[in-house]
């Protein structure tokens, strides 16, 4: 195991990264075979919800609506921000596999972040660390069925990058605001990111939490506002 495990460390990020988009576009292939052809299908239940979401409104209506049995069923019936089902119209325009695609590639574009959040800590063992996330079967699964975790998990390593590596906290902000509006449950980083900011206690680090929570809770209210208006629009 030591050995194997020296080994995956000597591997370049580069062709780690390959070798987990290889993958990514290998299982939703699978995906569609496995769809057609067996009883059980590979993908989650949850991204049809997501694609008769978007079909909605290319049709000019609410995702909310019950307009498909999925989405008229309490235990299946679409919760999400409307902007994923805008995200997911190309599933109707082009190939019901688009979602799919930009999940995974989500997926790999976080292992990116990680990549440089660790290199900024001079860490000895980026190859590793980015192995155990790339090929985590819990990873590539979930995205490589629809589930959009991917993005969630992408916006929460882009304001650690920005926090810790770019020292940029109007950008970390602007992307803690959009995940809290896609997932209630990013919430729960408030308090770690708080302690982060205030750092030594100086007048600086308590300006630097004060204008972090008003740029997180504008785009949180703006993204509401703006979806409440597009999906007027949309649906009119």
């Amino acid at each position: 195991m030591e050995a194997t495990l020296d080994y995956i460390g000597q591997v370049p990020p580069r062709s780690l990264i390959l070798a987990a988009v290889f993958l990514r576009l290998v299982l939703i292939a699978v995906a569609e075979v496995q769809d057609y052809l067996a009883e059980v299908p590979y993908t989650d239940v949850d991204y049809q919800v997501f694609t008769d979401a978007a079909e909605s409104i290319a049709l000019g209506l609410s995702p909310y609506e019950g307009r498909t049995a999925l989405l008229a069923a309490e235990a299946t019936r679409y919760r999400y921000t409307p902007l994923l089902a805008f995200l997911l119209l190309p599933n109707v325009w082009l190939h019901k596999a688009w979602g799919k695609l930009l999940f995974s590639g989500l997926d790999v574009a976080a292992a990116c972040l990680l990549q440089g959040i660790l290199q900024h800590k001079r860490s000895k063992r980026i190859s590793l660390s980015l192995a155990l996330w790339l090929f985590n079967p819990f990873c590539f699964t979930i995205s490589t069925r629809g589930s959009g975790e991917s993005v969630v998990v992408l916006l929460i390593y882009a304001v650690i990058y920005f926090l810790e590596v770019r020292k940029n906290w109007p950008l970390a902000a602007l992307c803690y605001g959009i995940a809290v509006h896609w997932r209630i449950y990013p919430i729960v980083y408030a308090l770690p990111i708080a302690l982060f900011l205030l750092g030594f206690g100086r007048a600086r680090d308590f300006l630097q939490l004060v204008g972090f929570g008003c740029v997180a809770a504008a785009v949180l209210l703006g993204l509401g506002l703006a979806c409440y208006k597009l999906l007027a629009s949309a649906t009119n």
